[in-house]
C-alpha cells in the first residue's frame, strides 16, 4: 500500500497495517509473538504537506515459571520518519531499539509485584540528535476484597539526550 497519491484535491491519507504471528498463543506456560506494524500518514496543511511514517518490528515472549512467577520480554526495532515540505527542522529519520523485560511475582491472590526494566536507544540518521534512556519501575498492588486497594509505584529513570533540546525532533525523541 503506497501513500504517494497524486490527487491535488486530497487533503489527508492514513494507512495502518499490522501483522502478528503467534506461537503457542493459548499455552499457559509459554508463548511467542513476532510482528510488524506499518503506519503512514500524509496531510496537506497551510504551509505545504507533512508526512509521517513508522515501521516497527517486534518480538514478544511470555514464560510462566510456576504459579507465582511470570517473565515477559519485548524487543522492538523501529524506524520513524517525518517529512515537512516547508520546515526543515521538522524532518527526521529515527532508528530506535527498545528492550523491555518484565518479571511478575504473585505470592497470593491479594498481593502482586511487577518489576519492569526498559532500555531505549534512538538516533536521528539525518542529524546529530541521539537519545538513550533506562527506566526501572517497581509496582506493588495489595487488594483485599472490594473495599481496599493499595498500589505503590516507583520509577528510577536515567535519560541522556544529545542535541538541541528546543527543537521538534527533541520533543519527539523525549516524548
Amino acid at each position: 500500500f503506497q501513500l504517494d497519491i497524486a490527487d491535488t484535491a486530497l487533503l489527508a491519507t492514513s494507512s495502518l497495517i499490522r501483522n502478528v504471528l503467534f506461537f503457542n498463543r493459548n499455552n499457559p506456560k509459554f508463548n511467542l509473538q513476532v510482528g510488524t506494524q506499518n503506519n503512514q500518514q500524509k496531510q496537506v496543511i497551510t504551509s505545504g504537506f507533512e508526512s509521517r511514517k513508522q515501521l516497527e518490528y517486534f518480538l514478544q515472549s511470555r514464560w510462566n515459571m510456576g504459579r507465582q512467577l511470570n517473565a515477559q520480554v519485548k524487543i522492538t526495532t523501529a524506524e520513524r520518519n517525518n517529512d515537512s515540505e516547508r520546515f526543515q527542522n521538522r524532518d527526521y529519520q529515527l532508528q530506535q531499539l527498545s528492550i523491555e523485560p518484565q518479571l511478575t511475582w504473585l505470592p497470593s491472590q491479594q498481593f502482586r509485584s511487577i518489576l519492569i526494566y526498559k532500555y531505549l536507544n534512538s538516533k536521528n540518521q539525518i542529524g546529530i540528535e541521539q537519545f538513550n534512556s533506562q527506566d526501572l519501575n517497581l509496582e506493588m498492588t495489595y487488594n483485599r476484597t472490594t473495599t481496599t486497594a493499595i498500589r505503590l509505584n516507583t520509577s528510577y529513570i536515567l535519560a541522556n539526550f544529545q542535541g538541541d533540546a528546543n527543537t521538534p525532533i527533541a520533543f519527539t525523541m523525549l516524548n
